[in-house]
């Protein structure tokens, strides 16, 4: 029985990952968006396909017995480029891994999801399936909450997470892009000129000297990292102008601190006499540790593996930080993977089944649970108090 699941799971997960899905393939997100809706109407005719569309990133929201579910499965079927095409023929290897673009990030769990949705009938669940969440899901979840006069009590977003950990926060971003004017002159006599690259390479440095770089993943502090850089106009000329853009992934607590932090880099830089523009910002994530939603998650999952996931934080972002600014929770948790956006990413077939029957019981129990039922256990309530003393 657990092979026929796994031989589904594998055949869904190759059949998405053939899908060219990158943000110059228009024409492939819309294929594979046409197969889900041709998929979903053989499986699950009862089922309603809603199709969305924001500055020509298209989404797809399927219900079945309410348009306004309780709990919304929620997947990005985007990818981010491969320069080898074979990367979207999905193999499986020796371990029982399958390999291919966007097997892990995310079309290995979005299979998992539209087979629960497809195979089970669970009552109150939807789907969103989103195509722009590697360029910042503007016109994917942020416009489909635009959209609805309604919210889900608790969204299952498999974008973090990986080897079942359930995330509890994310870093927020603030790119931002800098600008040096220096003065020009032959570079054979560089003494005649002022180089605006070294102008903002000093100013980068002097950024780091300040906020040094995290050593891994625990460490919460800020990160600066110079991530493009642009300037001069010949090899024999020292250059006019410097462009760069700083990426910064920082914890989250409130806007007015984001803000702070702009302010400061903005005050180092321009003793360099490098001025900024902030490009984009985006809040981070932060998940109610208290709500009573993970305590029924927990108990799911410690039905299936034996025990409850870690509670872990991570740097990245995603398309959580637009749920989490409307205090919807979000379960953020993924199987055994890796290699994302490289040429070997994989998701093991063993653990996207165990994904699968965790994201089952969990959404079976909670369907069932009215509002005055919902109480957090003595055991979650002791679990929230020590993650929040961890985190303080």
């Amino acid at each position: 029985m657990i092979n026929k699941h796994i031989d589904r799971l594998q055949k869904l997960s190759a059949q998405f990952i053939q899908y060219q899905t990158t943000e110059d393939r228009p024409d492939e997100i819309t294929n594979c968006l046409s197969w889900v809706s041709n998929y979903i109407s053989a499986h699950a005719p009862a089922a309603q396909i809603h199709k969305l569309e924001s500055q020509g990133k298209k989404s797809l929201f399927i219900t079945r017995e309410t348009l306004q579910p309780k709990i919304i499965f929620c997947a990005h079927l985007d990818v981010v480029s491969a320069h080898n095409s074979n990367l979207f023929t999905a193999i499986c290897d020796s371990n029982g891994r399958l390999v291919g673009r966007g097997a892990a990030d995310m079309k290995g769990p979005a299979a998992a999801l539209l087979d629960i949705f497809v195979e089970e009938a669970i009552p109150e669940v939807g789907v969103l399936f989103t195509t722009d969440e590697e360029i910042g899901g503007e016109n994917g979840v942020k416009y489909f909450l635009k959209m609805i006069d309604w919210q889900p009590d608790v969204v299952i977003l498999p974008d973090g997470g990986a080897n079942m950990r359930l995330i509890t926060e994310q870093k927020g971003i603030l790119r931002i892009q800098l600008n040096a004017a220096g003065q020009s002159a032959h570079s054979a006599r560089p003494w005649l000129g002022d180089n605006a690259i070294v102008r903002l390479s000093r100013a980068y440095e002097a950024l780091l000297r300040k906020y040094p770089t995290p050593m891994h993943e625990d460490d919460w502090r800020a990160s600066i990292t110079l991530t493009q850089i642009n300037g001069g106009s010949a090899p024999n000329v020292v250059p006019l102008n410097a462009i760069g853009t700083l990426d910064i992934r920082y914890p989250f607590t409130s806007q007015e601190d984001a803000m702070k932090l702009y302010q400061s880099v903005c005050a180092t830089v321009k003793r360099y006499q490098v001025t900024t523009t902030l490009v984009s910002f985006a809040n981070g994530f932060t998940l109610d540790v208290f709500a009573p939603a993970v305590d029924v998650f927990q108990n799911a999952a410690k039905q299936i593996l034996g025990a409850k996931l870690p509670l872990s934080r991570e740097a990245g972002a995603s398309d959580a930080r637009f749920f989490s600014e409307r205090n919807i929770v979000s379960l953020m948790y993924q199987p055994v993977c890796g290699g994302w956006h490289t040429e070997h990413e994989w998701v093991d077939l063993q653990s996207l089944y165990q994904f699968r029957q965790i994201t089952s019981q969990f959404s079976t129990a909670y369907a069932d649970i009215t509002g005055s039922e919902i109480e957090m256990s003595d055991a979650h309530f002791r679990d929230a108090l020590d993650i929040v003393a961890k985190n303080a």
